[in-house]
């Protein structure tokens, strides 16, 4: 069991019980603006996916179109129980 750094202390305590999306407005410009360069990015991998890659190559595009999808779907995350 290692020793915990500041910045996990930190973190730890802050959202204690919360999630971090928890404390996104996502009403504000701010996540508009994430939301929209998202949305973008995800249209540009998609469309990189379409083309002739390797399979590593694939793989590391599938995995950035797979965290876009999930960084995207935060608006729309039920609270945790």
């Amino acid at each position: 069991m290692g020793t915990k750094s500041l910045t996990e202390i930190v973190v730890s305590a802050r959202f204690a019980g919360k999630r971090p999306e928890d404390f996104i407005d996502f009403r504000s410009d701010t996540w508009a603006a994430l939301r929209e360069r998202a949305t973008r990015r995800l249209a540009l991998m998609r469309q990189k996916n379409d083309g002739a890659l390797n399979a590593e190559t694939t793989a590391a595009v599938r995995g950035r179109i797979a965290e876009l999808k999930e960084f995207l779907a935060l608006e729309f995350s039920a609270p945790e129980d």
